[in-house]
């Protein structure tokens, strides 16, 4: 709700708020009963300048119909080179992220990665001007206190709850 009524009066550009937490409740096909997982990290890190790998399915350079038959994974190392926050505030809200073969449209939603192989980000824009090709991601540290600030439910919740028995 908070980013709607953000976005409507004013779109910032900024990610803040601008995540989706999906819930898949009928899909065609046959489908493992299990998903590959990757740890979470959910302490903030304030310091920066952590080696991180990014992973994603970056279109930028595919038209539509190749996306469907040439698309690829793409997992690069970077350096998350500056921490940012939405408030004034001792957190760490965004990451900016040195160029890497990961910088391009389509990246979007694709997680940030420690040294430990746990999830600390999510991509969610690659700059277009040609004196910043960084990459900006979201944290989840972030997305767990935007969730708790709306709903006082943390992401892992979300994370392992049978949303099914929820909505019934």
């Amino acid at each position: 709700p908070i980013w709607l009524k953000d976005f409507a009066a004013k779109p910032t550009g900024t990610g803040e708020h601008d995540y989706a937490l999906l819930y898949v409740t009928d899909a065609k096909g046959t489908f493992p009963t299990a998903f590959p997982k990757l740890a979470l990290d959910l302490v903030e890190n304030k310091s920066g300048l952590e080696a991180v790998s990014i992973a994603g399915y970056p279109t930028a350079k595919l038209s539509s119909s190749a996306v469907r038959s040439k698309l690829k994974a793409v997992i690069a190392s970077s350096t998350v080179t500056e921490v940012r926050n939405f408030a004034p505030a001792v957190s760490s809200d965004t990451l900016t992220i040195a160029p890497s073969d990961a910088n391009a449209s389509g990246v979007s939603g694709g997680p940030i990665l420690n040294n430990k192989r746990q999830i600390i980000g999510l991509a969610t824009a690659v700059s277009t001007a040609s004196k910043d090709p960084n990459l900006r991601a979201i944290t989840l540290p972030y997305i767990n206190r935007s969730l708790i600030e709306e709903s006082k439910l943390p992401l892992t919740y979300y994370l392992m709850s049978n949303f099914a028995f929820h909505s019934a």
